[in-house]
């Protein structure tokens, strides 16, 4: 396994490209998606106030301030969904809601009763994260590669004839481009922390464990993939053809809650779907991540199983 381990990395370090691909590419992706996603998850209320009405402002959500004819023209061009009318005095005298059961309603009141600062406008990484779990949980293509090559060139069948752990083997390669890939999580992460991120309601150590989750899900997948098939080239159909639409439908660009529920029920049987989520809420589901790496774990099982096996 530790030859393994130290082979493959070796071989990874000298691939031309290969490193600042895994480092710094990540760290440019994060910063472009900032730019287009990071404020996505912060929605927007129309304040309609008096001259009278000098300070105001909520802790949880950002407010714009408009005149009373354009709140209109502000709920129509779904720049926001709902618009509060202030009495002199600073209290609300009504709510313009442009859907039912607004829950920002409920968010206003609540921030109007604490005594907690005024919003303070940061990027966000609930949905600007998205693409990077997908990154993550594609990682294991890597090791799909690798391994199909070995396969093709008979080294399984050469390393079965030497009595030597296959298992361990493949352990050993996983490991190596498990290692690259924790360089690069802990990259991100200080990335996010130097700039200002808001975690919403999660922390530095609910991002680096779902990171990892999503590795290990990515590990097993493709593991299982790679002892199915002997074409490197269909590793890319299956990340971009079946994998990446399953993102998109987990919420990588857009909230998930606001797609079709067609595509909610297809989401769920993606692991991003899951992973999202736990970003999201801040609450890591111990049954839900046991259940999907139970779920890896068998499929590696499977996939060095078949990989081991002699071509027929």
């Amino acid at each position: 396994m530790i030859q393994s381990f130290k082979y493959t990395f070796k071989n990874l370090k000298n691939t031309k490209g290969f490193l600042s691909s895994m480092l710094i590419m990540p760290i440019v992706m994060v910063l472009l998606l900032t730019i287009t996603l990071a404020y996505s998850s912060t929605p927007v209320v129309g304040i309609v106030k008096n001259d009278y009405v000098k300070d105001f402002s909520l802790s949880s959500v950002r407010t714009k301030f408009i005149k009373a004819r354009e709140a209109d023209y502000f709920l129509g061009s779904c720049e926001g969904t709902l618009v509060v009318y202030l009495n002199s005095d600073g209290s609300v005298e009504k709510y313009y809601s442009s859907v039912k059961n607004n829950y920002l309603i409920d968010q206003v009141k609540k921030d109007m009763d604490s005594k907690s600062e005024g919003f303070i406008d940061r990027p966000s990484i609930n949905y600007s994260i998205g693409i990077i779990i997908f990154k993550l949980i594609t990682a294991g293509s890597l090791l799909a590669t690798v391994l199909i090559q070995e396969k093709n060139n008979k080294i399984f069948v050469r390393l079965k004839n030497a009595k030597t752990g296959i298992y361990e083997h493949i352990i050993g390669k996983l490991l190596s481009i498990l290692f690259v890939y924790e360089i690069a999580n802990i990259i991100i992460i200080i990335f996010y922390v130097l700039l200002g991120f808001s975690f919403g309601k999660s922390n530095i150590a609910d991002v680096f464990i779902v990171f990892n989750i999503a590795l290990l899900i990515s590990f097993g997948i493709y593991t299982f993939i790679a002892g199915f098939i002997n074409n490197e080239g269909y590793i890319w159909v299956i990340s971009t053809g079946i994998l990446f639409p399953l993102a998109l439908f987990s919420g990588v660009l857009f909230p998930a809650e606001y797609m079709p529920d067609w595509m909610n029920f297809i989401a769920k049987f993606s692991p991003q779907y899951y992973l999202n989520k736990m970003i999201v809420s801040g609450e890591i589901s111990l049954r839900t991540t046991v259940f999907m790496l139970i779920m890896s774990f068998i499929l590696l099982v499977i996939g060095s199983n078949k990989i081991s096996k002699p071509p027929v």
